[in-house]
């Protein structure tokens, strides 16, 4: 009827009014109160609760507000030695602390309340990321470390619940995009300019993203899927807007040195080529063909030639620095497994029992991590946190072939591909870097675990409109 339309729409209209009004009034206050508690514990026990308000009354708003500041995140240093990613790491926590209220409010009513098909695995890494800080040489500092990256860990949690609405993922995705491509943009005009040395991470200081491994990390989560829904998507409508959007995240990623990069890049567009056999041959042979074009035009482009070459041969020489960092700290991870090998030596305890590597001089120092997740994980959480993250790993991949064999509208099955491509990408990157500590990577890396199953879920259900069982409400 007429009538019960408008008085819907009416409701809805309210509800979001009340979000947006709730969600700037908290902000003020936060801001108030950071100005006069900054010195002391109150500060981040004020941002915790305010943002867990927010997460209670508009859990799809906190959710459009993480995704569209992911790449605008900055470190936040307290005096009291405490730290966050500001403001996504707050965001993160909020989301999952309301979740668990929601949850243990739903248990003792015994209302019903999806269930990730991940559960287990990511309740299980989780556990023991915060155990291992039982092993810890320094309790006060894993603990930090742990509770932010459990924090990381169960967001998949409550994105499920918001993202099986099939408005929210839209408005997800459309929010993510666009601040990506807002982010790359800002990013091509820092970078230009510094042309002659985008081979070092003195190029990317001081910039959105802090070093090219995370800015091109950054740049296949959209790439990747945009290229996927091109080769699975017969909508013609859409494919001009898509491949716009495309070339523009990949004029960025020209910009982009990083050997690990290239090569999870590389994978990633592989396992798309691979999925299916009656994809027509001819999309396969663009999509090498445009490749192959990108990078005549990178090495067609006077001064850049050389130094792409020779940075692509330092991938094979054993003297180069880095090569030489990465293959000390994964030896010095695996003495620590060997001292620990059940639980590690607990989370963020890698930084503070390695030395970085003076005698290499500036080129040889990087973050402060093992550059290889795997071997990170192995030398901090132990036995039992490689086999968690290497469950995680298997149930994503069974879960979505599964998946992929069910779909039959081309849009799900690319969308659905494109984030397998997206963490084929991320776990090949994974072996020459660390890109779970912070929450540019991170974020996107959880989301997966969220979106892949929701696309199941809307794909079955094509209107998307069914009353969300919990927290997914706002």
């Amino acid at each position: 009827m007429p009538t019960e339309a408008a008085g819907d729409l009416v409701r809805r209209w309210r509800t979001g009014i009340l979000a947006w009004a709730s969600f700037l009034v908290g902000c003020i206050v936060v801001g108030i109160a950071g100005g006069k508690y900054s010195g002391g514990y109150a500060l981040p026990g004020m941002v915790a609760g305010g943002f867990i308000a927010i997460a209670v009354i508009a859990p799809r708003l906190c959710l459009l507000a993480t995704v569209a500041l992911v790449p605008f995140s900055f470190r936040f240093f307290l005096l009291n030695r405490a730290e966050l990613e500001m403001p996504t790491e707050p965001l993160v926590a909020a989301l999952v602390g309301a979740y668990v209220l929601d949850r243990s409010v739903a248990y003792a009513v015994r209302r019903p309340v999806a269930a990730n098909p991940f559960r287990l695995p990511l309740i299980f890494f989780a556990l023991v990321t915060l155990a291992s800080v039982t092993q810890a040489a320094s309790a006060f500092e894993s603990a930090k470390g742990a509770a932010r990256a459990t924090a990381y860990i169960l967001l998949p949690f409550p994105a499920y619940l918001a993202l099986r609405d099939r408005r929210t993922f839209a408005r997800v995705v459309s929010v993510a995009t666009t601040a990506a491509l807002a982010a790359a943009a800002i990013m091509m005009m820092i970078l230009i300019p510094r042309m002659g040395r985008l081979g070092h991470s003195s190029a990317f200081a001081g910039t959105l993203f802090g070093n090219y491994m995370t800015y091109g990390a950054y740049l296949t989560v959209f790439i990747l899927p945009l290229l996927s829904l091109l080769l699975f998507d017969e909508d013609a409508a859409r494919r001009a807007g898509r491949l716009a959007m495309l070339a523009a995240f990949g004029a960025a990623l020209l910009l982009c040195q990083s050997r690990g990069v290239w090569v999870s890049l590389a994978a990633g567009v592989g396992f798309l080529l691979m999925l299916r056999s009656d994809m027509p041959a001819r999309r396969k042979w663009a999509v090498v063909g445009v490749a192959l074009g990108m990078g005549a035009v990178v090495l067609l482009i006077p001064g850049i030639r050389a130094a792409v070459l020779a940075r692509a041969m330092t991938m094979v020489d054993p003297e180069f620095a880095s090569n030489k960092t990465r293959l000390l700290r994964w030896g010095f991870a695996l003495l620590m497994f060997a001292q620990n090998p059940i639980l590690g030596a607990g989370h963020g305890m890698f930084a503070r029992s390695y030395v970085n590597e003076s005698f290499l001089g500036d080129v040889g120092r990087f973050q402060m991590g093992a550059h290889n997740e795997y071997m990170q994980v192995l030398a901090e959480l132990g036995a039992l946190g490689i086999l968690g993250w290497l469950w995680l790993i298997v149930a994503f991949y069974v879960y979505g072939l599964r998946l992929l064999r069910r779909l039959q509208q081309p849009y799900w099955y690319a969308l659905a591909a494109g984030i397998m491509a997206v963490q084929t990408s991320a776990n090949v990157h994974n072996l020459v870097g660390n890109f779970m500590a912070g929450g540019t990577w991170t974020v996107p890396f959880w989301l997966a675990y969220a979106a892949l199953p929701a696309i199941g879920y809307l794909a079955e259900r094509q209107d998307g409109d069914e009353p969300e069982p919990a927290a997914a409400r706002s």
